[in-house]
């Protein structure tokens, strides 16, 4: 899929569980004991930042090319907040360095552009 080495990068992270940089911390935004992928998805309100159900948060990117008209219109909408999301997860990643320097403002647009 067209991403940013940096898209890639997150999105790996985020597929293999890789959040916490293989040393337990706690949450940043609520001080839960440990940041964990289960926990992210609850804390940041990734469902209702998405509008999906909970469960859904862990589904995989596609493989291909979408092709169905509601599964593009689908990752239209959603890819760019999967972006934001996967940046505050660096940033609960890597407390000491500044990841506002890293937000795109246009997160997703290699993909969006594709499809």
């Amino acid at each position: 899929l067209p991403m940013t080495r940096t898209e890639r990068s997150r999105c790996i992270r985020w597929r293999i569980g890789w959040l916490s940089g293989g040393k337990h911390r706690p949450c940043r935004t609520c001080r839960h004991p440990h940041f964990s992928k289960r926990h992210a998805i609850t804390c940041l309100q990734m469902h209702h930042r998405l509008n999906i159900s909970e469960q859904h948060c862990t589904d995989p990117l596609p493989k291909a090319k979408p092709t169905f008209p509601k599964r593009i219109r689908q990752l239209r909408t959603q890819w760019p907040i999967v972006c934001t999301i996967l940046v505050e997860l660096d940033a609960h990643q890597h407390p000491a360095s500044d990841q506002c320097k890293y937000l795109d403002t246009n997160p997703g647009s290699m993909l969006i552009n594709w499809i």
